[in-house]
Protein backbone atom coordinates (compact mmCIF):
# COMPACT_ATOMS: atom_id res chain seq x y z
CA UNK A 1 0.00 0.00 0.00
CA UNK A 2 1.52 3.34 -1.07
CA UNK A 3 1.06 6.68 0.58
CA UNK A 4 -0.92 9.27 -1.34
CA UNK A 5 1.08 12.18 -2.59
CA UNK A 6 0.14 15.51 -1.05
CA UNK A 7 -1.34 18.06 -3.47
CA UNK A 8 1.18 20.53 -4.83
CA UNK A 9 0.59 24.19 -5.56
CA UNK A 10 1.15 25.81 -8.93
CA UNK A 11 1.95 29.51 -9.16
CA UNK A 12 0.28 31.24 -12.13
CA UNK A 13 1.28 34.71 -13.31
CA UNK A 14 -1.67 36.77 -14.52
CA UNK A 15 -1.30 40.08 -16.37
CA UNK A 16 -4.19 42.42 -15.63
CA UNK A 17 -4.63 45.84 -17.30
CA UNK A 18 -4.09 48.74 -14.95
CA UNK A 19 -7.34 50.34 -16.15
CA UNK A 20 -9.73 47.51 -17.06
CA UNK A 21 -12.62 49.95 -17.50
CA UNK A 22 -10.80 51.83 -20.29
CA UNK A 23 -10.17 49.39 -23.18
CA UNK A 24 -9.82 52.19 -25.71
CA UNK A 25 -7.84 55.00 -24.16
CA UNK A 26 -7.52 58.37 -25.87
CA UNK A 27 -3.97 59.29 -26.89
CA UNK A 28 -3.37 62.92 -25.84
CA UNK A 29 -2.15 65.57 -28.24
CA UNK A 30 1.63 65.99 -27.97
CA UNK A 31 3.31 69.37 -27.81
CA UNK A 32 5.39 70.55 -30.76
CA UNK A 33 8.88 72.04 -30.42
CA UNK A 34 8.45 74.12 -33.56
CA UNK A 35 5.12 75.56 -32.41
CA UNK A 36 6.59 76.26 -28.95
CA UNK A 37 9.40 78.28 -30.54
CA UNK A 38 6.87 80.09 -32.74
CA UNK A 39 4.93 81.17 -29.66
CA UNK A 40 8.18 82.10 -27.92
CA UNK A 41 9.24 84.29 -30.86
CA UNK A 42 5.99 86.27 -31.07
CA UNK A 43 4.67 86.20 -27.50
CA UNK A 44 7.58 85.08 -25.35
CA UNK A 45 7.60 88.40 -23.51
CA UNK A 46 4.22 87.64 -21.95
CA UNK A 47 5.16 84.04 -21.07
CA UNK A 48 2.89 82.49 -23.71
CA UNK A 49 5.35 79.63 -24.36
CA UNK A 50 5.24 78.74 -20.67
CA UNK A 51 1.44 78.61 -20.73
CA UNK A 52 1.56 76.36 -23.82
CA UNK A 53 4.02 73.90 -22.26
CA UNK A 54 2.39 73.96 -18.83
CA UNK A 55 5.40 75.54 -17.12
CA UNK A 56 5.05 77.73 -14.00
CA UNK A 57 5.78 81.46 -13.65
CA UNK A 58 4.12 82.48 -16.91
CA UNK A 59 1.95 84.91 -14.94
CA UNK A 60 5.06 86.26 -13.21
CA UNK A 61 6.63 87.13 -16.57
CA UNK A 62 3.44 88.88 -17.64
CA UNK A 63 3.29 90.94 -14.42
CA UNK A 64 6.94 91.94 -14.72
CA UNK A 65 6.43 93.01 -18.34
CA UNK A 66 3.34 95.10 -17.54
CA UNK A 67 5.05 96.62 -14.52
CA UNK A 68 8.08 97.52 -16.60
CA UNK A 69 5.97 99.12 -19.33
CA UNK A 70 3.95 101.17 -16.82
CA UNK A 71 7.05 102.39 -15.01
CA UNK A 72 9.11 102.80 -18.18
CA UNK A 73 9.27 106.63 -17.84
CA UNK A 74 11.11 106.06 -14.58
CA UNK A 75 14.57 104.52 -14.45
CA UNK A 76 13.32 101.75 -12.18
CA UNK A 77 11.00 100.56 -14.95
CA UNK A 78 13.98 99.30 -16.95
CA UNK A 79 14.84 96.70 -14.30
CA UNK A 80 11.79 94.43 -14.77
CA UNK A 81 12.09 94.78 -18.55
CA UNK A 82 15.72 93.63 -18.40
CA UNK A 83 14.75 90.70 -16.17
CA UNK A 84 12.04 89.62 -18.61
CA UNK A 85 14.43 89.94 -21.55
CA UNK A 86 17.06 87.73 -19.94
CA UNK A 87 14.37 85.31 -18.79
CA UNK A 88 13.01 84.91 -22.33
CA UNK A 89 16.48 84.15 -23.72
CA UNK A 90 17.11 81.53 -21.03
CA UNK A 91 13.75 79.89 -21.78
CA UNK A 92 14.75 79.50 -25.44
CA UNK A 93 17.43 77.01 -24.40
CA UNK A 94 15.07 75.07 -22.13
CA UNK A 95 12.17 74.70 -24.59
CA UNK A 96 13.33 71.36 -26.17
CA UNK A 97 13.67 69.77 -22.72
CA UNK A 98 10.27 71.07 -21.65
CA UNK A 99 8.67 69.62 -24.78
CA UNK A 100 10.18 66.19 -24.06
CA UNK A 101 8.99 66.33 -20.44
CA UNK A 102 5.51 67.35 -21.60
CA UNK A 103 5.37 64.43 -24.07
CA UNK A 104 6.59 61.95 -21.46
CA UNK A 105 3.97 63.14 -18.96
CA UNK A 106 1.23 62.91 -21.61
CA UNK A 107 2.20 59.38 -22.70
CA UNK A 108 2.79 58.00 -19.20
CA UNK A 109 -0.91 57.12 -18.56
CA UNK A 110 -1.24 55.58 -22.04
CA UNK A 111 1.82 53.38 -21.55
CA UNK A 112 0.87 52.38 -18.00
CA UNK A 113 2.27 48.90 -17.30
CA UNK A 114 0.14 45.89 -16.70
CA UNK A 115 -0.24 44.89 -13.09
CA UNK A 116 1.34 41.50 -12.49
CA UNK A 117 -0.47 39.44 -9.89
CA UNK A 118 0.01 35.93 -8.66
CA UNK A 119 -2.57 33.46 -7.56
CA UNK A 120 -1.96 30.01 -6.23
CA UNK A 121 -3.99 27.20 -7.77
CA UNK A 122 -3.93 23.80 -6.07
CA UNK A 123 -2.82 21.15 -8.52
CA UNK A 124 -4.56 17.82 -8.81
CA UNK A 125 -2.96 15.03 -6.74
CA UNK A 126 -0.61 12.55 -8.42
CA UNK A 127 0.36 15.16 -11.05
CA UNK A 128 3.68 13.98 -12.51
CA UNK A 129 6.44 16.55 -12.73
CA UNK A 130 7.18 17.60 -16.28
CA UNK A 131 10.79 17.41 -17.44
CA UNK A 132 12.42 20.73 -18.34
CA UNK A 133 11.99 21.75 -21.96
CA UNK A 134 14.94 21.19 -24.26
CA UNK A 135 17.16 24.21 -24.52
CA UNK A 136 15.88 25.84 -21.32
CA UNK A 137 19.32 25.80 -19.68
CA UNK A 138 21.03 27.31 -22.72
CA UNK A 139 18.34 29.99 -22.96
CA UNK A 140 18.85 30.82 -19.30
CA UNK A 141 22.59 31.19 -19.88
CA UNK A 142 21.98 33.45 -22.88
CA UNK A 143 19.64 35.65 -20.83
CA UNK A 144 22.18 35.87 -18.01
CA UNK A 145 24.87 36.98 -20.45
CA UNK A 146 22.50 39.57 -21.93
CA UNK A 147 21.68 40.82 -18.42
CA UNK A 148 25.40 41.25 -17.70
CA UNK A 149 25.75 43.41 -20.83
CA UNK A 150 22.68 45.48 -19.80
CA UNK A 151 23.95 46.17 -16.30
CA UNK A 152 21.73 43.61 -14.58
CA UNK A 153 18.39 44.93 -15.93
CA UNK A 154 16.71 43.19 -18.87
CA UNK A 155 13.41 43.53 -20.72
CA UNK A 156 11.67 40.80 -22.69
CA UNK A 157 12.39 42.62 -25.95
CA UNK A 158 16.09 42.86 -25.14
CA UNK A 159 16.08 39.16 -24.28
CA UNK A 160 14.49 38.31 -27.63
CA UNK A 161 17.14 40.35 -29.48
CA UNK A 162 19.97 38.65 -27.57
CA UNK A 163 18.70 35.06 -27.95
CA UNK A 164 16.68 35.00 -31.20
CA UNK A 165 13.90 33.27 -29.26
CA UNK A 166 10.22 34.19 -29.29
CA UNK A 167 8.71 36.65 -26.83
CA UNK A 168 6.73 33.81 -25.24
CA UNK A 169 9.82 31.67 -24.68
CA UNK A 170 11.90 34.50 -23.23
CA UNK A 171 9.13 35.72 -20.92
CA UNK A 172 8.45 32.18 -19.69
CA UNK A 173 12.14 31.63 -18.89
CA UNK A 174 12.42 34.99 -17.09
CA UNK A 175 9.26 34.27 -15.08
CA UNK A 176 10.77 30.96 -13.96
CA UNK A 177 13.81 32.86 -12.70
CA UNK A 178 11.48 35.21 -10.81
CA UNK A 179 9.67 32.27 -9.22
CA UNK A 180 13.04 30.83 -8.18
CA UNK A 181 13.84 34.06 -6.32
CA UNK A 182 16.92 35.00 -8.32
CA UNK A 183 15.29 37.80 -10.31
CA UNK A 184 12.98 40.67 -9.30
CA UNK A 185 10.37 42.47 -11.39
CA UNK A 186 10.34 46.26 -11.70
CA UNK A 187 9.03 48.97 -14.04
CA UNK A 188 11.19 51.36 -16.02
CA UNK A 189 10.49 54.98 -15.00
CA UNK A 190 8.71 57.06 -17.59
CA UNK A 191 7.79 54.32 -20.07
CA UNK A 192 6.53 51.83 -17.49
CA UNK A 193 8.07 48.89 -19.36
CA UNK A 194 8.36 45.75 -17.23
CA UNK A 195 12.00 44.97 -16.43
CA UNK A 196 13.65 41.91 -14.89
CA UNK A 197 16.28 42.92 -12.34
CA UNK A 198 19.19 40.55 -11.74
CA UNK A 199 20.24 41.90 -8.34
CA UNK A 200 23.57 40.09 -8.25
CA UNK A 201 24.51 41.48 -11.67
CA UNK A 202 23.64 45.13 -11.04
CA UNK A 203 26.43 47.61 -11.71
Amino acid sequence: MTDKESPREVTVNVNLPTHPDEPHRHIPELKSTGFAYLIWAFAGWVGAHRFYLGRPHGVTMLILLLGGIITAPLVIGLVPLMIVGIWVLVDAVAIPRWVEESRAAALAPVAAPTRRTRRTVPAAPHTPALPPAAGTSSLRIQLLKAAVEKGGVLTVTEGVIATDKTFKEVEACLDKMVDSGYVDIDNRPGSGVITYVFTELRD
